[in-house]
C-alpha cells in the first residue's frame, strides 16, 4: 500500500483544506488517487494540472467529487491545483506537487479491466472518433483475448482500434463484424447469431466460454463467468458509468465478503473504484448481473479453441473445421490447411485423457440433445465428432461450437491415432481424374447404405483395411469404400 502524503493549502479563502495523495512519486501510467479534505459547506472542486511548469489540463466545470483519480502519461514534475467552492460563494485554492518518473519495461502490466475514462484514451484514434468515446467493443475484445491468454502487442486496445477501424460506423461498432474477424485472426470460435437461451449461456460459461453483448443501448461489455447457483453472471465493463446511467429494469451487483450479492447504482461509490476528474468518468469495473437480463438482450459467443496445434514451432490454438481421427482440417489465422490429428492437443478432456471420436452408425441421423434434455441439433450418418466424455448411455460431443449429448447406441467410439496418417485418393480403375463418383457406405457391404458419393481424386485418410473394403475419412465423414477404389499415396 502506498503511503499517503498530506500537503497544506497554498492559498486559503474561507477554510483550511488539505490534499491527500496516495503517493508523491509514481511511474508514468500508474493511477494517482487524490482526496480533497475541504472545510465544512464545501460544494465543488475545480481541478487543473501542470507538468514542468506548463498547464496541461484544466477542468472547465466544477464537480462534487472530492475523492478523484488522475493517470499521468509522461514523466515530469507535476503540480495538482484544486479550487474549492463553498456555499457562501467563497473559494479556496490548494496545490500539491508530485513526481512522475519513466516506467520501466517490466513495470508495464495488462490491467484486469481497462477503463475508457482514465484519460489515456482521449486522443487515441478509433477511425474518426476516439477510444475514450466509442471504444467499448474494442476494450471488450481486448478483455476477452487477454482472458484466453493471448497477450501480444496487437491485442492492446490502441492497436486493435487501428486494425479494426472499419468496424466503427455512425452509431457504434458493428460488433458482429468485429468478433467474426477477430475470431479468424486469433483462432477462437464464434457464431453469427446472438444466443438467448439461458441454459446454453450457463453451460458455455461453465466450460470457459465468454460472451460480448450490448449491456445497454450503445454500450458493449463482456460476460466471463457465472455464479455457483447459476443465477448471476460476471461482467467486465470498461465504462460502468454508462451502464449505470442507461440500465433499466435491472440492478448491478457486487459481492460482499460473505458471498452475498448486493445491488448498487453508483459505480464510483464502490471501494477500489476510481473516478477520473479529467474525463468525469468511472474506471472499468467487474461486477454481476442477473443471467435472465443478459439472456434477454442476447449474447455473442467467444469460445476458446478446444484444440492446440503442436509441432509447428510454437504451440498455439487453432480452429478445427473438419475433424477426423487421422487427419484434420484446421484454420490458423484464417489460413486453411490439413494436419495429422496426432499434432492436435485437446483442451477438452475426454475420459481419462483419451482422445476419442464418435462416429454416427445409425442409418438415419442421431439427435443431439442439450444439457437440459432438449433437442438441439442432429448428426448425419457417418459424421465424426470429438468426444468430451462418455457415460453409461450417452456420449458428450463437440459439434462445431456446440456441446451436446448423443445416444451411445447410435455411435461408435474410435481412438484418435498417434501414427502418421495413411493418405489416398478415390480412384476408378486406378484413375483419379474424370467425373466418376464412388459410393461411400455406412457399412462394409455392397448392401450398406450409401451416405455420400465422392468424385475420383477426392483425398481420404485410411483408418482401417477390412477384406475388400477400406474405412476412410473425408469431409468430416467416416465411411466405407471398396478397396479397389482406394489408391494409396505411393510416397508412403
Amino acid at each position: 500500500m502506498l503511503a499517503a502524503v498530506l500537503l497544506l493549502p497554498a492559498l486559503s479563502a474561507s477554510a483550511a483544506g488539505n490534499i491527500v495523495l496516495s503517493t508523491d512519486s509514481l511511474p508514468a501510467g500508474q493511477v494517482l488517487d487524490i482526496t480533497v479534505e475541504a472545510g465544512e459547506n464545501a460544494v465543488s472542486c475545480l481541478y487543473s494540472v501542470t507538468a514542468d511548469g506548463e498547464k496541461i489540463y484544466a477542468q472547465k466545470k466544477g464537480t462534487d467529487h472530492f475523492a478523484v483519480s488522475y493517470l499521468p502519461e509522461k514523466a515530469g514534475q507535476y503540480e495538482l491545483n484544486v479550487t474549492v467552492s463553498y456555499k457562501d460563494k467563497t473559494k479556496e485554492t490548494l496545490s500539491a506537487p508530485f513526481t512522475v518518473f519513466p516506467a520501466a519495461d517490466d513495470e508495464r502490466t495488462i490491467p484486469s479491466v481497462y477503463s475508457q475514462k482514465d484519460g489515456s484514451w482521449i486522443k487515441k484514434p478509433y477511425r474518426k472518433s476516439t477510444l475514450e468515446k466509442a471504444g467499448c467493443a474494442i476494450f471488450t475484445l481486448s478483455h476477452a483475448l487477454h482472458r484466453m491468454g493471448i497477450n501480444g502487442e496487437d491485442t492492446m486496445p490502441a492497436e486493435l482500434a487501428v486494425t479494426y477501424k472499419y468496424c466503427l460506423i455512425q452509431g457504434g461498432t458493428r460488433n458482429n463484424m468485429l468478433t467474426r474477424n477477430a475470431a479468424e485472426k486469433y483462432n477462437f470460435l464464434t457464431e453469427e447469431d446472438l444466443i438467448k437461451d439461458p441454459s446454453r449461456i450457463a453451460d458455455e460459461l461453465k466450460r470457459g466460454s465468454m460472451f460480448t453483448f450490448a449491456i445497454v443501448i450503445g454500450h458493449i461489455a463482456l460476460v466471463d463467468g457465472i455464479s455457483e447457483d447459476g443465477s448471476m453472471v460476471h461482467i467486465v465493463d470498461s465504462a460502468p458509468t454508462a451502464t449505470a446511467e442507461r440500465i433499466k429494469k435491472a440492478s448491478m451487483y457486487t459481492m460482499d465478503e460473505e458471498g452475498h450479492f448486493v445491488p448498487f447504482t453508483a459505480p464510483e461509490d464502490l471501494p477500489d473504484t476510481h473516478w477520473f476528474f479529467k474525463t468525469s468518468g468511472c474506471s472499468g469495473l467487474e461486477y454481476w448481473l442477473e443471467l435472465s437480463y443478459v439472456a434477454k438482450r442476447g449474447v455473442r459467443l467467444i469460445q476458446p479453441s478446444p484444440f492446440t496445434l503442436t509441432g509447428s514451432g510454437s504451440d498455439h490454438p487453432v480452429v478445427v473445421t473438419v475433424f477426423g481421427t487421422s487427419v484434420c482440417t484446421i484454420k490458423d489465422s484464417g489460413q486453411e490447411s490439413t494436419v495429422p490429428a496426432k499434432n492436435l492437443i485437446w483442451n477438452i478432456g475426454a475420459d481419462n485423457g483419451a482422445r476419442v471420436a464418435a462416429v454416427v452408425t445409425k442409418k438415419t441421423y442421431t439427435q443431439i440433445m442439450d444439457s437440459a434434455g432438449k433437442k438441439a441439433g442432429r448428426a448425419e450418418p457417418g459424421t465424426v465428432m470429438p468426444v468430451i466424455s462418455v457415460s453409461k448411455d450417452t456420449v458428450t460431443v463437440l459439434n462445431g461450437t456446440f456441446v451436446g449429448n448423443v445416444s451411445k447406441k447410435d455411435v461408435e467410439l474410435i481412438e484418435v491415432t498417434d501414427k502418421d496418417p495413411l493418405t489416398a485418393l478415390i480412384a476408378l480403375n486406378g484413375n483419379t481424374s474424370g467425373r466418376a463418383k464412388i459410393r461411400a457406405r455406412l457399412t462394409p457391404s455392397a448392401k450398406g447404405k450409401t451416405i455420400a458419393q465422392w468424385p475420383t481424386g477426392t483425398p481420404v485418410a485410411v483408418i482401417e483395411d477390412k477384406g475388400d473394403w477400406c474405412r476412410v475419412e473425408a469431409k468430416g465423414l467416416c465411411l466405407w469404400v471398396e478397396k479397389k477404389n482406394v489408391l494409396y499415396d505411393q510416397n508412403q
